[in-house]
């Protein structure tokens, strides 16, 4: 909710997106080490990788049509509350995963 905060805050601004980057680029390594340890033992690791790659290119721009649209028609909070609620729920099915 930072980046709806009058420009004033410009300091916090830039720590908030870097931390911001730094997080959402990390997410990306942690998924893909994921995907490798529960897929398939049969499934070649570059199998795995190329599946979760196709999905991420497929998902990427669904995201941006989505929330572009959104923020159209009823605004910035609407937005990123949907990518908050899309996150949440992510943890809350990564959680469900049974790692041996």
């Amino acid at each position: 909710m930072l980046l709806l905060t009058p420009a004033t805050l410009d300091i916090m601004l830039g720590a908030f997106v870097f931390l911001t980057g730094l997080f959402i680029r990390s997410r990306s390594v942690l998924l893909q080490s994921l995907l490798i340890q529960i897929g398939p033992q049969d499934t070649r690791i570059d199998t795995r990788l190329s599946t979760y790659f196709t999905i991420g290119a497929v998902s990427g721009p669904i995201w941006t049509i989505l929330t572009g649209v959104l923020v159209d028609q009823v605004g910035m909070y609407a937005a990123l509350g949907t990518m908050a609620a899309s996150f949440i729920l992510g943890l809350v099915l990564l959680g469900l995963i049974q790692i041996d």
